[in-house]
């Protein structure tokens, strides 16, 4: 009987009375991020609920402490974030979540953290940035782009010899992430080598309870990294998704046979191009306060090795034409950008292509001892870009290699640039020798930009 079982019915049991509650909140799952505890870090629960609203929900937060012998706990907080103060060192940290959904409230669960508060980074170099992104942007047009390869922890540890080991791992370098992604009060937030698991389990869940929501695509590699992008769910209606294996557009789409016809003639180009797992997305977004007014932005990163400059082309060629596919199913202004690591220094062919807006560019790759015959390729962009952030004096800093890798590019039509966040100094970098760092968590520089 359906409408005997409404929320607020009673249900009698021979003498005992049951109030009827239809689909009350619940909490599915409730977990501290799996990475260390600083002062001075905010930190939020993963949380998965049903039938009850996350925002709506009530949060407490105790930290333990210590009296004659005895451990108590002491309440310092009643939001789902929590900034660790100095008086947490050494503490663990306890959290109480009841589910809420309007004036329904569900079973409370309390959860305990595992390790105890610690000290993280003494002068963590994105901090001094945040002076430029105080606030968010409130003006409907304006946007705030980051871009940001931020290391997958599956390369980290045979490169970077020079850095510590306790400063590569995943459970001090995630905090440090996820604070710099809230710090810039971002709108976009494109994302390269991001782990799966970690992505999945600690940066989208994270970043979801400061309002952002997100997509990704992961290379199907030794490697489970790959793309993601992130973005502010209260400006921004996501009206499209799109994303692609590289290789798989090369082996496939017939819109590309005039590159496929090049690269043929080229062997042992094309194995590497169609055996490489690099992938691309794009999303096309409408402003909730300006339905009319669409944008769609890319993200990439293209393969990294620097003996093979002719592989990138091809790849930014393939990314080039998915943008144009995209403009081309939208009858309304649909502006442009596109982001990334391209692995491409300023003077490379790739920022050439990705800067001159015409056809039939020609590239040509002369023969040296130990690669293939001399490669001439005529390829197109559509898109009238510039770099966003210019030319910076680099944005990855390692040992053996400084240079600017990293842009994010926009149309020279629609997108003016407002402010450019500096990056910290070479100066700054150099106290700790390179890229990552105690005080900096990849080997690259976040790319931060308002348009």
């Amino acid at each position: 009987n359906v409408e005997a079982w409404e929320t607020g019915h009673i249900l009698q049991l021979d003498n005992k009375q049951f109030i009827v509650q239809v689909n009350p909140p619940r909490i599915v799952s409730l977990q501290f991020p799996d990475t260390d505890v600083f002062v001075g870090f905010t930190i939020a629960p993963n949380v998965k609920m049903e039938f009850s609203s996350v925002q709506q929900s009530h949060y407490e937060w105790f930290s333990s402490r210590q009296k004659n012998g005895k451990q108590s706990w002491e309440k310092v907080g009643d939001n789902i974030h929590y900034k660790i103060q100095p008086s947490d060192f050494g503490q663990r940290l306890k959290l109480r979540c009841t589910p809420r959904h309007e004036d329904n409230y569900g079973d409370a669960v309390t959860i305990q953290s595992n390790i105890p508060v610690s000290y993280g980074p003494i002068r963590c170099l994105s901090r001094q940035r945040y002076q430029f992104t105080q606030s968010k942007l409130d003006v409907v047009g304006d946007l705030r782009i980051v871009s940001y390869n931020i290391l997958s922890s599956g390369y980290s540890n045979d490169v970077f010899r020079y850095c510590n080991p306790r400063y590569l791992r995943y459970s001090y370098r995630l905090p440090l992430i996820i604070d710099e992604l809230v710090g810039y009060n971002a709108d976009i937030i494109c994302l390269q080598e991001c782990d799966k698991e970690l992505l999945q389990n600690v940066i989208l869940p994270a970043m979801r309870t400061h309002g952002y929501s997100g997509n990704h695509i992961f290379k199907k590699a030794e490697v489970k990294e790959g793309l993601a992008l992130l973005y502010n769910r209260s400006k921004f209606q996501l009206l499209s998704l799109h994303t692609f294996a590289l290789r798989d557009l090369l082996l496939k789409d017939e819109s590309l046979g005039h590159l496929a016809k090049q690269i043929k003639k080229h062997p042992q180009l094309k194995r590497k191009c169609v055996n490489l797992p690099n992938v691309a997305m794009a999303c096309v977004f409408r402003w909730r306060e300006a339905p009319n007014k669409l944008f769609c932005i890319g993200n990439t990163h293209l393969y990294a090795n620097p003996m093979l400059p002719e592989v990138r082309l091809v790849q930014a060629s393939v990314v080039l034409h998915q943008l144009n596919l995209i403009r081309n199913k939208f009858t309304d202004v649909l502006p442009i950008l596109l982001c990334g690591d391209f692995n491409s220094i300023p003077n490379s062919n790739v920022y050439q292509l990705l800067t001159t807006h015409q056809k039939h560019q020609k590239h040509f790759f002369p023969t040296t001892a130990d690669r293939w015959k001399p490669i001439d390729l005529v390829l197109d962009n559509a898109f009238d870009f510039y770099s966003l952030c210019g030319i910076p004096q680099f944005t990855n800093y390692v040992q053996d290699f400084v240079g600017t890798l990293d842009y994010i590019f926009g149309e020279k039509e629609y997108v003016d640039v407002k402010q450019v966040v500096p990056f910290p100094t070479e100066d700054e970098i150099k106290r700790d020798k390179a890229l990552p760092s105690p005080n900096a968590p990849s080997d690259h520089l976040a790319l931060v930009c308002d348009v």
